[in-house]
Order: structure tokens, then C-alpha cells, then sequence
């Protein structure tokens, strides 16, 4: 008899154990409800791939810094390089400037297209930007900032380190910073490279290439992120990275996740896709995490919106094989796609 209720006290003692716990968590869960939607709203746009003619008049501020990397120039170089309030080229990027804009403008004139090109800035150790390409651009009014004597940090941190100390605190998270030349080629750099979105996570900063762009989704904001169909996407991940997302829910996407634990080793969301509904009502998502997005082919124009709670995300999506030619058939509906995080980490 003893034995009988000395197991029964056991077992109830642990049911009121996991009925706290429970509590607990539900606790847990509302307080993190309450403080996704009093966080302030981040709104992110591709407009900067579009003719400025097509640019939607209620896109968000398109104000942005241009860094050339010393990698292949994406083919929408010369319309970025238009459109930007500066453009740094970050060390052997100069060269890629110097041999490549000819090419992509289609332009005979190699000497007058380049003197149309000019940096405002070269920035970094030196150690790759040719001799004659350094005296070129001395000799137009670039400002050449040798960083030799700084090996501890990267080109691109050194020209992001540039920006950040010169724009105001209140100005950051308006000025987008776009870097060419930052995805493909070794993956130890693609590695650093992303790594400067959490050195930067105060800085909206998108890393390009010819078929990719990413994105951080910093953690202290929720995001909603206007997908330019004719130029890029469907295709796009989330990516949770340095820590796991507790619990991740979409709609809106064609792969949704319900509750869903994200973490590398475990299962993250690659090669989802926007839906292409014209009415598209919305997608939303529970999590901290990585995003890609691809430049790829035509849909209509959707919007994202993720609340983002403790963890910092990445978004990638696909750029459009012909970002040019599709860009200019860019007059279509609007839907909303929302993503909220309810991940329950508080790293980084």
C-alpha cells in the first residue's frame, strides 16, 4: 500500500510539474505576442533592380551607398551605379569598374565610358587594384583610402565601416547599402561577406549577384518586404543562422510551415516559393532567421511582412534572368505576404 501511494504522490507531483511548465510557456508565448506587435515595422524593396521610370511611387526610400566587390559585375551594375548617392569601389572592384562597364554599355568608346564611371572612393588593403587602373582614377578625383597597415578586417568592412561612421545614427536604417560581387567565387569570402550583415545588423545592406540577392531581417524589428515579381523571385529561403528559430509559421508560401523548428542540421526552408496569385492575401512566418531571394522569373508584386523577434534572419530571393527586358513590363497587382516570428532565443 505504501509503495502504491508513494507512486501515485510521485505521479501527481510530476502532472503539477508539467502544468507549471505549461503555464509557463503559454506565459512565454503571449509576452512574445505582445512584443512582436508593438515592434516597429522595417519595410524592405528590391525597387533599386527596376528602371527608376517603374519605380512604384509608395515604395520605401531609395536612397543607397553602391560597393563594387573585386568579383564579376552583375549585369544591372550600370543602372545601380546611376542611381546611387556613392559608390565605392572596394580595392581589385576598381578594376572590375575600370575593365568591364565598357563591355555591359555597350559602348566603343572605352575612354569616355570610363571617365563616366568614376568612384567616388577606393577603399581597402591595396593589394589587388592594378597600378595604372589606381593612378586612372587618382588622376579623375577618386579618393584613394589605403587600409594596407588594417589586415585584421576585410575589404568590405573596411568600406562599410567608411559608410557607417558617416551616416548619422537616425539616418542607418533608411540608407540601403548595396554590394556587388558579394555572392559566388570563394566561399570563405561568401562567408565574411555575410558575416558583415551581423557586424552591420544596424544597416540595411543587401548582398547581389547575377541570380541572388540576401538580406538581413534584423531581430529588433518586424519586416515587410515588397517583392518585385517582374525582376525577382518566386523562388526565396529563410534561413535561421548562428541559433535555431524556435517555432516557425508561414502562409502564403507554397511550402508553409506550422510550428516548425528550424535549425541547420535539422530542417530549413530552401527553394519555397512566393505564390503567384494575383490576390495574394498574405504569408506569414513565426521566426528569427537568413533569408534568400532570387532574381529569376515573372510574377506579380507581393509584399512580406515579418515580424521579427530575437534571432537575426536572412532572406534570399532569385534575380530574374533578364532583370532589364522584364522590368520594363512591370504594371501589376499588389498582394501582402506576412511573416511573424514567435522564435523564443534571445542570442544573436
Amino acid at each position: 500500500m505504501n509503495e502504491h501511494r508513494t507512486s501515485s504522490s510521485s505521479g501527481g507531483s510530476q502532472l503539477e510539474k508539467a502544468k507549471v511548465r505549461l503555464v509557463h510557456h503559454l506565459l512565454e508565448v503571449k509576452m512574445l505576442g505582445r512584443a512582436i506587435r508593438s515592434m516597429e515595422v522595417m519595410v524592405h524593396s528590391s525597387t533599386f533592380l527596376l528602371p527608376k521610370l517603374h519605380q512604384p511611387a509608395n515604395s520605401p526610400a531609395k536612397k543607397y551607398a553602391l560597393v563594387v566587390l573585386n568579383q564579376n559585375l552583375p549585369r544591372f551594375v550600370p543602372r545601380l551605379w546611376t542611381h546611387a548617392k556613392l559608390r565605392i569601389c572596394a580595392d581589385g572592384g576598381a578594376n572590375r569598374i575600370f575593365d568591364e562597364m565598357f563591355q555591359m554599355t555597350n559602348d566603343p568608346d572605352y575612354e569616355s565610358t570610363r571617365k563616366r564611371y568614376i568612384p567616388e572612393i577606393i577603399e581597402g588593403d591595396m593589394d589587388s587594384i592594378r597600378p595604372e587602373v589606381k593612378q586612372f582614377y587618382s588622376s579623375q578625383g577618386s579618393k584613394i583610402s589605403d587600409k594596407s597597415h588594417n589586415q585584421e578586417t576585410t575589404d568590405l568592412h573596411k568600406c562599410i565601416s567608411r559608410i557607417h561612421r558617416c551616416t548619422p545614427d537616425h539616418e542607418k536604417t533608411n540608407l540601403c547599402v548595396l554590394v556587388t560581387g558579394a555572392l559566388g567565387g570563394r566561399f570563405d569570402h561568401e562567408a565574411a561577406n555575410i558575416n558583415i550583415l551581423y557586424l552591420f545588423s544596424d544597416m540595411r545592406i543587401v548582398l547581389l549577384s547575377d541570380d541572388c540577392l540576401i538580406r538581413l531581417l534584423p531581430k529588433t524589428h518586424k519586416h515587410e518586404i515588397y517583392i518585385e515579381s517582374s525582376v525577382e523571385g518566386p523562388h526565396c529561403g529563410l534561413f535561421p543562422v548562428g541559433a535555431p528559430s524556435g517555432s516557425t509559421t508561414t502562409t502564403g508560401l507554397k511550402w508553409n510551415l506550422s510550428e516548425a523548428k528550424m535549425r541547420f542540421g535539422s530542417m530549413i526552408s530552401t527553394s519555397n516559393i512566393v505564390h503567384a496569385e494575383k490576390e495574394l492575401e498574405g504569408t506569414v512566418l513565426h521566426q528569427e532567421l537568413e533569408g534568400t531571394a532570387a532574381l529569376q522569373e515573372t510574377t506579380p508584386t507581393e509584399a512580406i511582412q515579418i515580424p521579427q523577434p530575437p534571432l537575426h534572419c536572412f532572406l534570399a530571393m532569385k534575380v530574374n534572368d533578364d532583370v532589364s527586358h522584364d522590368a520594363r513590363r512591370q504594371e501589376r497587382a499588389s498582394g501582402v505576404a506576412k511573416i511573424e516570428s514567435v522564435a523564443r532565443f534571445s542570442a544573436c
